[in-house]
């Protein structure tokens, strides 16, 4: 991961603070612009001043139109304008600052806001009219002029012709002729923003001669000098503390060499003085130090001398008296030319002037003078890094360390080179530790170690080394900058933010310093001020990638679309290994309604997320809504299958946006709501998410959602009303919170006739306690009245039957974050469900004991045929039952002259034999998980607890006998049945169900191609009834990348069935959930394997294949049947079509069969279709309208475990359009199911809805 920042700025490069920055003149004007940072020989003349007299600019001088700048061959400086525009001006420069910018002599580099209202500029010898964005621009001898355009559009004309120059073209113009221009084909061409290294020649420096030797030789120096107290033994110690970096220790040793009164010795005390003037350049005092110094010099002699010029010389640029210290340093070259320490300060000031191939050139040359000093091939390898040659920086490296393994600043720059150029931390982190085995105190070291954990997401590692780098050189401004960043990632703004202030006081342009103050505005809800921040950042340091990317947040959280695009494209450019960009600006191309720029983004960021696998993602928000995910972009299409592939292949255990995605995606239930859980204990403060754009970081905000629907089906209405409140605040803890209250009520219920309603409250909120530690809690309650038919019955539902379900859940979830790759996650969870339901018309309620006798023993329609055929009570005159009625039959009763009994039997009849019923049940569950990494192993074990306590009370119908009657057709033959009434049966069941599981899981990632999953499952069960069940069950699956777009998954899972609410085991076996299934019941064990395979054919067209069987076998006795198999094939299609259609298409074929011994055996399982169809076309419309249209075929299936009916398969037809206006303050939905009302059974007496349309709307504040 590549940080590119500022090369030409004082205070960063070197790591010193700016002494000479004064304090800007006010001025009462509107200003153009204002300077945002100086290197410290520049000057402006302002315009109608009194005298023409060139004074020195500022950092924050305001500029007004007229006003002249101009750079000496030291100097820079960064201009901020007010429209956004963005001006580098280079060294021996000049400006003038009006309408149309004009460059008289020199360079800029420009980028311009997407936005700006035509910016333009002008040279002596062309115009430039600019569309931006990033640009770079020289005037030369006699006006001769060069632009070079890196992105964007610039018309190049002048009187005599006109260019169009686009991005990766050079175009030039002299005076008197027409511009003309040519391809950038070398990429050194373009402006090179150099790498951060922070190693100066002083860091090669060393005082003492002992300085260059190795450490270990160092080390044993110091023994018998440590012994000594002698005031040259004492110097002599504070001059190998000195080298060594421990400036505390060197100050005390020379305090104690002043301390035995060396007055008489000169030579001495001025070498004392030098140690100090050193010191004093280490905390940034150079003048105090130029004084020390200039006593020094006259007494000295050798090597001492020269060491005491050398330290004039930095003190001089220190100071900002830049010709002065060129003076000098050359004066010391013709003096010293022998000495390799003369040619390190040379080399650096060459850099330092911007003159980089002079360095390069000059340190070759030493390098073949001195080879044996390894100092030389260290500063090498840095000046190949600033002009980003990474072979023959590598190569300057090795050199170095071949000649000296101990030589620090060797370590340090191959730690920088691991980190930025080949992205490999673990590396970088080896490398650094070495520099710091050799040399404890190197404050910079500690940053960069500091900078690789942040980047890891080891936030514990980097704080301790920032606070050490902190430690031993307080007057960074960079250190603590660096160190605010990560507070304000750990959301400890507090703490933060006087780092942050300390930092702009030491160095008002370091562009760290400048980005953390941007983003603590963000995260405080202050966008126009976090924009303006972090454009100074940008302006100082225009290629740092991750502050363009957070500029894009910026503006992205602040309505400005267009300019948040740019940042984000220019973020991609300068870092084009970074897939974070990509990732938030297909979001923000979702957002946008821009399906088709979403996907491209998408496919980018993946192709880029391999070679970020080692970096963190945790500083970007999570959205539980999971668009924050590379496979949103092709679920926003309707190209769910598409969007899981991505989704599954860059999966991160440890990244609650990675279980979001997923999770919408999954097919079932299950697997949805155990990654929804997962991604909550992750991050909990994804509870709460701004309702109209996706926050990239976390705000403070409050939102208000109200909203309703309301439609018809069946010639009824049903009606929805629901509010949301959520919100985020950082005080005292961040917190995030969501409020939910929802109302239903359907005059229809499921074509019952009856009317059903529901009253829904649910409160969530997650807080975070510090880094390490997060809660997450959750409270829901629902109120339901609605018909109940849990008994089928017969023929029929029995709708008239009402009910009424309570049910109270509560929870809490706590997160404990050892590392970014090792998480521990607990969280318990408790219900209470309250179900009643009373019957008005139970069986027998308004039947006579002879109706009720008849049905009890004959059945409904037996005895409707029975009163058909006439039915007479002839017990008067037949005999043929010992103490109930005999019944003639037929013409039997007219022939003995008896009236025919009525038929009084109601229809419809309700058979449901329940007259109340009273459940209650009591749900605890408490579970754990540990997730962590050991090398290329993602290893997570866990175990999981669930009771359920469940009590019953229910009155029935039952038979109370009265004696037996007869039924006959001739007087001679009687058929015998039970005679009584009816009868209130009370029954009560009261037992315990336990369930419990441990398991351990791994993913074994054995090359980018060939994945392997494996886990072990210890499940326990007990229904209170049986007797209790023990299983060992494993899960396997093998991922083979056949190609680069090709994926084949063979899965095999063994589970036993019970439901938990949501579980935190991993919730499938490489991405492949276990189908949910009707058929299975508490106990069950199922054993599911399935073969997939992916295939991406090109951009438009993505197919999927997959075979599966699904067999449930029974542990304990079943109604349905002992064993039970379903068998399926499934192909389908993605297409994404023109840009904004998605298109896709799949058929399945089932094979469900009962395996049972017994009458049902070879039986198709009821309501399995044997195949069905589905189509489905999504369009994006750029006014923010999403239509979607579905269209099915389920085929036939049977009605019943006996196969004695079948259901006839049935097409259906859905209509979805979903409008948001840009500002999406609204919502407004319609949808129409059953478009043509096609008339279908999901069960022999149950009809579906017909046509059901529903509209809605949503108001959000």
């Amino acid at each position: 991961m590549i940080r590119i920042v500022r090369w030409f700025t004082l205070c960063v490069f070197v790591g010193m603070t700016c002494p000479f920055v004064q304090a800007a003149i006010p001025r009462n004007i509107t200003a153009e612009g204002r300077i945002v940072e100086v290197k410290g020989d520049e000057q402006i003349r302002f315009v109608n001043a009194r005298n023409l007299d060139w004074l020195k600019a500022e950092i924050e001088q305001d500029l007004a139109g007229g006003d002249n700048l101009r750079t000496g061959p030291y100097g820079g400086l960064s201009i901020l304008f007010r429209d956004q525009t963005q001006i580098r001006v280079h060294r021996n420069s000049q400006l003038l600052i009006k309408g149309i910018v004009r460059l008289e002599k020199g360079g800029v580099w420009v980028r311009d806001h997407p936005a700006a209202n035509g910016f333009r500029m002008e040279t002596p010898a062309v115009n430039l009219s600019v569309r931006g964005t990033d640009w770079a621009l020289t005037v030369g001898e006699q006006g001769f002029t060069t632009l070079v355009v890196l992105t964007g559009e610039i018309e190049f004309f002048n009187e005599f012709g006109s260019l169009t120059v686009t991005g990766g073209e050079i175009a030039t113009a002299e005076i008197g002729k027409a511009p003309t221009k040519t391809f950038l084909v070398n990429p050194r061409d373009r402006p090179q923003w150099q790498l951060e290294v922070g190693i100066e020649w002083m860091d090669l420096f060393t005082v003492g001669e002992r300085g260059l030797l190795p450490e270990y030789e160092r080390q044993a120096d110091l023994k018998p000098l440590d012994q000594s107290d002698t005031p040259e033994s004492l110097i002599e110690l504070a001059t190998l503390n000195f080298d060594r970096h421990q400036y505390v220790s060197t100050k005390e040793y020379l305090d104690r060499a002043v301390a035995r009164n060396i007055s008489n010795n000169a030579e001495q005390l001025a070498r004392i003085r030098v140690l100090q003037g050193f010191l004093g350049l280490r905390e940034r005092a150079p003048a105090k130090a130029d004084k020390l110094f200039a006593e020094a010099v006259p007494i000295l002699t050798g090597r001492w001398r020269r060491i005491a010029e050398l330290g004039r010389f930095q003190a001089k640029v220190e100071e900002g008296f830049y010709q002065q210290a060129e003076t000098l340093i050359f004066k010391l070259l013709q003096r010293y030319d022998t000495y390799p320490d003369v040619h390190l300060a040379a080399i650096w000031l060459r850099s330092f002037q911007g003159e980089q191939e002079r360095a390069i050139r000059h340190a070759i040359t030493a390098q073949r003078r001195f080879p044996n000093d390894a100092r030389f091939s260290t500063l090498l390898g840095h000046l190949y890094l600033l002009a980003d040659r990474p072979e023959a920086t590598l190569a300057a490296i090795d050199a170095a360390l071949a000649k000296d393994a101990d030589q620090v600043f060797a370590w340090e720059l191959k730690g920088l080179y691991e980190q930025q150029v080949v992205a490999d931390p673990r590396r970088a982190i080896s490398a650094y530790r070495r520099a710091l085995d050799l040399a404890p105190a190197t404050a910079s070291v500690w940053a960069k170690l500091g900078t690789v954990y942040t980047e890891l997401g080891e936030y514990r590692q980097a704080e301790s080394s920032f606070a050490r780098a902190i430690r031993l050189d307080p007057g960074s401004a960079s250190h603590k900058a660096r160190y605010a960043l990560l507070l304000l990632y750990l959301n400890r703004a507090d703490e933060a933010e006087p780092l942050l202030q300390q930092a702009i006081a030491i160095s008002p342009s370091s562009s760290e310093a400048l980005r953390g103050m941007g983003l603590l505005a963000l995260g405080r809800g202050h966008g126009e001020r976090a924009v303006d921040w972090i454009l100074r950042a940008t302006t100082v340091d225009p290629g740092l990638a991750a502050a363009n990317t957070q500029l894009g947040i910026a503006y992205y959280q602040g309505g400005h679309r267009r300019a948040a695009e740019q940042a984000f494209k220019n973020a991609g450019r300068l870092d084009p290994r970074d897939p974070v960009p990509d990732l938030l600006q297909s979001v923000v191309a979702q957002e946008r309604a821009e399906a088709g720029q979403a996907i491209r983004h998408a496919r980018r960021a993946y192709r880029k997320y391999a070679d970020w696998k080692n970096y963190s993602v945790e500083t970007i928000a999570s959205d539980r809504n999971g668009v924050i995910n590379l496979g949103s972009a092709y679920a926003n299409l309707g190209l769910a299958a598409w969007g899981d592939y991505y989704a599954q292949l860059s999966f991160d255990p440890y990244w609650a946006n990675s279980h979001f995605g997923v999770g919408s995606l999954y097919e079932s239930a299950r697997a949805k709501r155990g990654s929804d859980v997962q991604g909550l204990l992750l991050d909990p403060l994804a509870y709460s998410r701004r309702s109209r754009y996706t926050d990239f970081v976390k705000r403070p905000f409050a939102d208000v959602r109200l909203g309703g629907v309301v439609g018809s089906h069946d010639g009824a209405f049903f009606d929805q009303q629901h509010g949301t409140v959520q919100g985020y605040t950082e005080s005292p803890k961040p917190l995030s919170y969501a409020l939910v209250a929802r109302r239903e009520a359907d005059d229809n219920f499921f074509g019952s006739g009856l009317a059903s309603e529901a009253e829904i409250a649910e409160l969530s909120a997650g807080v975070k306690l510090d880094e390490a530690n997060t809660l997450g809690f959750g409270l829901s309650a629902a109120r339901r009245r609605q018909p109940a038919f849990m008994d089928l019955g017969e023929e029929r539902p029995d709708f008239n039957e009402s009910g009424r379900l309570d049910s109270d859940i509560a929870g809490i979830g706590y997160q404990h974050r050892f590392g970014p790759k090792n998480r521990l996650l607990i969280r318990a969870t408790a219900s209470h469900l309250n179900y009643r339901t009373h019957n008005p018309d139970p069986f027998g309620s308004n039947l006579g004991d002879l109706d009720f006798s008849l049905i009890s023993n004959f059945g409904r329609e037996n005895t409707r045929k029975l009163y058909d055929l006439g039915l007479y009570d002839a017990s008067s005159i037949l005999k043929g039952a010992d103490s109930g009625p005999v019944l003639a039959v037929g013409p039997l009763g007219a022939f003995l002259g008896l009236k025919p009994i009525p038929d009084t039997i109601a229809d419809p009849l309700s058979l449901n034999i329940r007259h109340d019923t009273r459940q209650e049940q009591w749900y605890q569950q408490l579970q754990f998980r540990h997730l962590f990494d050991v090398g290329a192993f993602e290893v997570t074990y866990g175990a999981e607890w669930h009771k359920y306590h469940n009590q019953l009370d229910v009155k029935i119908t039952g038979f109370g006998p009265l004696g037996k009657g007869a039924i006959t057709l001739d007087g001679v033959n009687f058929l015998p049945f039970d005679f009584g009434t009816a009868t209130t049966v009370s029954l009560s069941e009261d037992f315990d169900q336990n369930a419990a599981f441990a398991y351990v899981s791994s993913r074994w990632k054995m090359t980018p191609d060939f994945w392997a999953d494996g886990a072990l499952y210890f499940h326990y069960f007990d229904d209170g009834i049986h007797e209790s069940i023990t299983k060992l069950d494993p899960r396997f699956g093998l991922g083979w990348r056949l190609a680069p777009n090709q994926w084949l998954r063979a899965v095999v899972q063994r589970d036993l069935f019970f439901q938990p609410e949501g579980t935190l085991a991993p919730v499938a076996t490489l991405g492949v959930a276990i189908p949910d299934t009707s058929f299975a019941l508490p106990g069950d064990s199922i054993i599911d394997a399935r073969l997939r395979l992916d295939s991406e054919w090109n951009r438009h067209i993505f197919s999927f294949v997959q075979i599966g069987q699904q067999t449930i076998q029974a542990n304990i006795a079943s109604p349905l049947s002992d064993k039970r198999r379903v068998r399926d094939a499934m192909i389908g299609a993605n297409l994404w079509l023109f840009d904004r259609f998605g298109f896709g298409a799949s058929y399945r074929r089932f094979w469900a069969e009962n395996l049972a011994n017994g009458p049902f055996e070879g039986n198709s399982l009821p309501f399995i279709p044997n195949y069905r169809f589905d189509l489905g076309l999504m369009y994006v419309h750029p006014w923010q309208i999403r239509t979607s249209l579905t269209q099915s075929y389920v085929g036939e299936r049977s009605a019943d475990l006996a196969n004695r009916s079948s259901l006839e398969g049935y097409w259906t037809t859905d209509i979805g359009i979903r409008w948001e206006p840009d500002d999406k303050n609204w919502v407004v939905i319609l949808n129409i199911s059953n478009l043509f009302d096609n008339s279908y059974q999901f069960t022999n007496d149950v009809s579906a809805p017909g046509r059901t349309v529903a509209f809605g709307i949503e108001r959000r504040f």
